[in-house]
């Protein structure tokens, strides 16, 4: 007779976190059940398509893309099977009287140094916004 007891786990959610637990419990050799209320898995992370248009229901931006890697590594599965990312860098831009702007990194220190060059220049109203722009925009 065994009298090894097969440990398992239920988990209410199919959202990103219930997913990620899932994978891995399942890694340790848990048995896994996860149980969602929508039809579909992913939670806030889910799209809206209506008449030919694309609409994000909630986050479409990987901020820290090695918590998926590491998801991955743990079920020893390669990531590139599955699907593929491309960085993308990011950038404020400050437009100066709606005519100039300057194209500024969201590195936190390099973004300091080049505003803080720049307000030392000009004495300028500024207005700030932030948008991801394509890299060959200068």
């Amino acid at each position: 007779m065994d009298d090894t007891i097969q440990k398992k786990a239920i988990i209410i959610g199919a959202g990103i976190a219930g997913l990620s637990l899932a994978v891995r419990l399942q890694s340790k050799g848990i048995q896994v059940s996860v149980f969602e209320a929508n039809t579909y898995p992913g939670g806030k992370l889910t799209e809206l398509s209506k008449k030919g248009y694309r609409f994000d229901m909630g986050p479409s931006l990987f901020t820290m893309p090695q918590f998926v890697e590491e998801l991955f590594s743990i079920s020893n599965k390669n990531i590139n099977h599955y699907f593929s990312y491309k960085k993308k860098r990011l950038y404020v831009i400050i437009f100066i009287k709606m005519e100039h702007f300057l194209k500024l990194p969201l590195i936190p220190i390099h973004f300091l140094q080049m505003l803080l060059t720049f307000l030392m220049l000009k004495k300028t109203p500024l207005i700030i916004t932030s948008k991801k722009v394509k890299k060959n925009m200068s």
